[in-house]
């Protein structure tokens, strides 16, 4: 019997709304073009936008109805303070110096016009006097990883997508706990959703 009433409850609704589909359809259309607007007018990052103005535009009572669910998702208000101020503190830090902007424009004009962009969106200045290693082989980022891992006299600060158990993970786990025991402040971020199936 109940089985019965929730299929009533489902099929009924969606006959009396039958007559008014062409309308209902209608008014959801407007509905994710107006979405769609509030969302380009936001000052998000253009992907976010982007992908929910494509969901909205490609299927729009599906875009609706998820937008409504999660699109509104707000950061707490304490967290948003707090960034703020630490924002605020940092700003006579993050000003981009024209000579290294000029000097990287010389160089490479691609690379600037990225650098330039990367710095906008991110608020982050560009540096000089740093070093970046290409490794074309995961081996060979490992066995260097390690290498820094055991130089490291201060902190050890790592950021992971996902962490998986295995030898890689043993060892570097290995080396974060004896360098931690040696009063190197370890730090480790990784995305607990690209963990969910590795723990």
């Amino acid at each position: 019997m109940l089985i019965l009433l929730q299929l009533a409850m489902v099929i009924i609704p969606m006959q009396l709304l039958d007559e008014y589909s062409e309308l209902v359809n209608f008014v959801n259309r407007v509905l994710a073009l107006i979405l769609a607007i509030y969302i380009a007018s936001k000052p998000d990052n253009p992907t976010y936008r982007l992908t929910w103005i494509m969901l909205l535009l490609a299927a729009p009572f599906l875009g609706v109805l998820t937008y409504f669910l999660f699109g509104e998702r707000k950061v707490p208000k304490e967290l948003r303070v707090r960034d703020k101020r630490l924002q605020r503190s940092m700003e006579r830090y993050m000003i981009d110096e024209e000579s290294i902007l000029e000097e990287l424009k010389k160089e490479d004009s691609d690379a600037y016009k990225q650098s330039r962009y990367l710095s906008n969106i991110s608020s982050f200045p560009l540096y000089n006097h740093t070093k970046t290693k290409y490794f074309s082989l995961g081996e060979d980022q490992f066995d260097e990883m390690l290498r820094q891992l055991e130089n490291a006299k201060s902190y050890i600060f790592m950021e992971f997508f996902i962490i998986k158990q295995g030898y890689m993970w043993s060892t570097i786990v290995d080396v974060l706990k004896r360098k931690a025991s040696e009063g190197v402040d370890v730090r480790l971020i990784y995305d607990d959703y690209g963990c969910l199936a590795s723990f």
